[in-house]
């Protein structure tokens, strides 16, 4: 998240200014907040084409200007697409210039920036760089940038402006009474005193904030639109299901209407800073309805009625009606009166009014004694179904057995009744003979239900695998022998991968019998396979840590044990199976030969260093130090050099001292445990001054002792001793989780985001006679507005971003009760770097 002072910093470079900025004119600034960019207007010409230096692409060439629209990489070579003399361009803070017809922008006239913040210790000024328009901060000290007609004496101080030792002229006292006068709703906020011609300038509401000057029927949605509050379709409310009353049920919502209309907020009925959409239910007396789906002839009429912001308000119900008949429910479904479907029919209001139950009209025509019959096949319908439906009753019946013949020669198949249950059963028979179905085999016989072959069809009975028959699965008929390929065995040892060809076994490739051991002779016998014999010659076992290994028995045996000393005294030297010699680090005491250490010892097998010998002398203000032969030495630093006492604590002759200083307090400690004196009774001392300062501690309502309100009760409540009491007892404080995620994340400008909202929680807090919402929005500004009233809320903030990035935060809700509330959390952006940040709103739900 950037902040407006973060912009200044990337887009321009920081001025110290004693006067009026770059781009300021005597002509009145433009204070209304909206679109703050600026670039080079579209000239649409027949440009000359001009061929310049060799390129690979069009990075090569040189970058465009504004009087050179066009450039690109042709055939190796820089062309140029020059503007035609005379058409209109600019540059930086250079504008109404015109192009020369040779790619150069001609006759520029400084560009006017105006004012956008309505601080006079910001001066318009335009980045050089990038020729945007900014407010550039004027240097403290140095007086305001507009006429002194508003102020007499005022300076500027941290970009602020600091009346301390300035009055307001009469001329400032007027242009705040215009204030005064000013419509909520409208889309000025406050006039400003800036002096000159038109001394009292106009400050806007950020555009495309709403706003209710307009008198249109319904509710449509208004903005601020350069100070004017113009018709915006983005803010248009209509009323729907969600806006009628709680007590309005269903039957209500049929003979009801709503009326939509802006009403000032009623959360702030003194001094209403906005409007609320409100929807006026209203009764449709005598109308017809259908709020029971099974009843006819409803009619609506009066249900209740209440007094609303506008006057009376109604609520209509649907009443009356006779009950629907099994003949008018099969009316209404369009089915004829058959017996079946009579019997099936029926009207219930919660399944939507008329319905027929399949189930039940199918069951009317079952017969009357359990037997095995098709269910599929007998059932309720009213259509003709041919000879086996009865067009008087609507019943299609099929009185035939069911097929349970599983098709299976190993199985009895039976139809079965069970009690008022039909069902097929398939007993399984044993030891009679069958076909399994498989032409390649013969003897079949049922095994448990099942059809096993015994034998296959085309089996010979010599020992070559390569000449068996194959038969076809299809036909069962033998054919001769497809084996080529086939692995098989010719009998010999000394062989691998031996395959069928030709009808016969042929040998695969010789056996390899090299075991890779040295102290043995390998062959291979054609009966026994290979074969390992011993044999005597200088081998190696393996071992690094052995030297002369001879063979024996077949296996290479060891030699003596080899010598390893590496003369480190930080090592344990060892022999080792792979590396020959092993040095492990071994801990201990050592020397480095250095007489500045002490305490040496070993570390990963070298003699590591030891601490200085005790040289610190525990004094911050002296430097210490080890000379190879005078031993310790210690010199004092700088005097006055800060030291580790305190704020006022310095070096002075190499120790720590502490320097008291009042400065220009009158009150307070003098940073030496003194006092630059004591304020008189009533009053705390606050950063070296006398201030009474309140305390609202423990208190919702009354004094804070400095003349200030620590909070309002409601209408039936009173403070007593600082707190509310009578009343419901409502208390809004607390720390409030969301329902959903306050989540907004737009204007990536150098890989940061200039809006980024998350929040999960926020912490509502009543104090001064004021409701706080916490935290601040951006980071920027912290929402604020009149107390809880009535269970109804409404805060908000507005963050100027001085035409970079302006926004704008409102929460506007009703608590039902003091732990839970639902609101609507709206964010406006404009300004030219937030343009990307499109204006939203949202519903949250917050409990404490």
């Amino acid at each position: 998240m950037l902040s407006p002072a973060r912009f200044t910093a990337l887009f321009a470079m920081p001025l110290l200014l004693s006067g009026i900025g770059c781009g300021t004119s005597e002509s009145e600034p433009d204070l209304a907040l909206g679109d703050a960019s600026h670039g080079v207007q579209e000239v649409i010409t027949e440009p000359e084409v001009v061929i310049g230096s060799l390129c690979k692409s069009v990075a090569d060439c040189d970058p465009s200007s504004p009087c050179v629209p066009k450039v690109e990489c042709v055939a190796g070579d820089c062309e140029y697409s020059y503007a035609i003399a005379g058409a209109p361009c600019a540059e930086g803070c250079f504008e109404n210039g015109a192009c020369d017809g040779e790619g150069f922008c001609t006759n520029l006239f400084p560009k006017e920036c105006p004012e956008v913040d309505g601080n006079i210790c910001t001066a318009p000024s335009c980045d050089v760089e990038s020729g945007e328009c900014y407010e550039n901060i004027i240097a403290d000290g140095h007086p305001p940038y507009v006429s002194s007609d508003c102020f007499e004496g005022a300076i500027c101080q941290d970009g602020e402006q600091d009346n301390g030792a300035a009055q307001p002229s009469e001329l400032a006292l007027e242009c705040e009474a215009m204030g005064a006068d000013l419509d909520p709703y409208d889309c000025v906020v406050k006039y400003i005193c800036v002096g000159g011609i038109d001394p009292c300038q106009p400050i806007f509401k950020v555009d495309g904030t709403q706003c209710w000057t307009l008198a249109p029927e319904g509710c449509p949605g208004q903005s601020c639109a350069g100070g004017e509050c113009v018709i915006d379709d983005g803010y248009d409310s209509q009323c729907d299901e969600d806006d009628y009353p709680d007590e309005c049920a269903d039957s209500c919502l049929d003979c009801t209407d709503l009326a939509c209309a802006w009403i000032p907020d009623p959360a702030n009925p003194d001094a209403p800073t906005k409007k609320v959409r409100y929807c006026k239910p209203e009764a449709k007396i005598g109308f017809a309805c259908s709020g029971d789906s099974c009843l006819l002839g409803q009619v609506c009429s009066l249900g209740s009625q209440a007094n609303g912001p506008l006057g009376k308000e109604t609520l209509g119900g649907c009443t009356g009606g006779l009950e629907k008949s099994k003949e008018q429910c099969l009316e209404e479904l369009g089915k004829p009166a058959l017996e079946c479907l009579m019997a099936g029919v029926g009207c219930d209001p919660e399944e939507g009014g008329c319905t027929i139950q399949q189930e039940i009209a199918d069951k009317w025509c079952w017969p009357p004694e359990w037997k095995c019959f098709d269910k599929n096949d007998t059932y309720c319908t009213h259509l003709d179904s041919g000879d086996n439906w009865n067009g008087e009753n609507g019943c299609h019946t099929g009185w035939v057995d069911l097929n349970c013949d599983d098709d299976n020669d190993c199985t009895v198949d039976l139809c079965t009744v069970d009690g008022e249950q039909w069902k097929c059963e398939h007993q399984p028979i044993d030891g009679a003979g069958c076909d399994d179905g498989d032409p390649c085999t013969t003897g079949g016989m049922c095994v448990e239900g099942i059809c096993a072959p015994q034998q296959l069809k085309c089996a010979d009975d010599d020992e070559n695998p390569c000449n068996d028959p194959t038969c076809d699965p299809f036909t069962g008929e033998c054919k001769p022998a497809v084996t080529n390929g086939n692995p098989c065995n010719d009998g010999n040892a000394c062989t691998i991968g031996d395959n069928c060809q030709d009808l016969v076994c042929n040998s695969g490739d010789a056996k390899n019998c090299d075991d890779g051991n040295l102290c043995t002779d390998d062959f291979c016998d054609n009966d026994q396979g290979c074969i390992y014999d011993d044999n005597v010659s200088p081998c190696d076992d393996g071992n690094a840590a052995t030297v002369g290994d001879l063979c024996a028995d077949g296996q290479c045996q060891p030699g003596g044990a080899i010598v390893c000393d590496d003369e480190n005294v930080c090592t344990t030297d060892s022999p080792h199976p792979t590396k020959g010699c092993e040095y492990t680090p071994t801990p201990g005491a050592c020397t480095d030969n250095d007489v500045c250490t002490v305490g040496d010892s070993c570390a990963g097998g070298n003699c590591v260093s030891g601490a200085a010998p005790g040289c610190d002398d525990g004094q911050f203000c002296t430097v210490d130090d080890c000379h190879s032969i005078q031993g310790c030495i210690y010199s004092n630093v700088p005097d006055f050099t800060p030291c580790p006492g305190g704020l006022n604590y310095g070096c002075k002759g190499g120790e720590c001292i502490c320097h008291a200083e009042c400065g220009g307090k009158t009150c307070g400690s003098d940073g030496c445990n003194g006092n630059c004196g004591i304020c008189d009774d009533g009053l705390d001392c606050l950063n070296g001054n006398c201030f009474c300062v309140g305390d609202c501690t423990g208190k919702k309502c009354g004094d804070d002792g400095c003349g200030q309100s620590c909070g309002t009760c409601n209408a039936d409540q009173e403070c007593v001793a600082g707190q509310c009491e009578g009343g419901g007892g409502f208390d809004p404080d607390g720390t409030y989780s969301l329902s959903d995620l306050i989540y907004n994340k737009c204007g990536l400008i150098f890989g940061t985001y200039i809006v980024e909202l998350n929040y999960s929680q926020l912490l509502f807090s009543q104090s001064g006679g004021k409701l706080y919402v916490n935290p601040s929005m951006n980071g920027c500004c912290a929402m604020e507005g009149n107390p809880v009233s009535e269970g109804a809320f409404s805060v908000s903030c507005l963050c100027p971003g001085g035409g970079i990035c302006d926004e704008f935060y409102s929460l506007t809700g009703n608590f039902t009760d003091d732990t839970h509330w639902t609101a609507t959390f709206t964010a406006q952006y404009s300004g030219g770097l937030c343009l990307d940040c499109s204006s939203y709103s949202t519903t949250v739900t917050g409990g404490k």
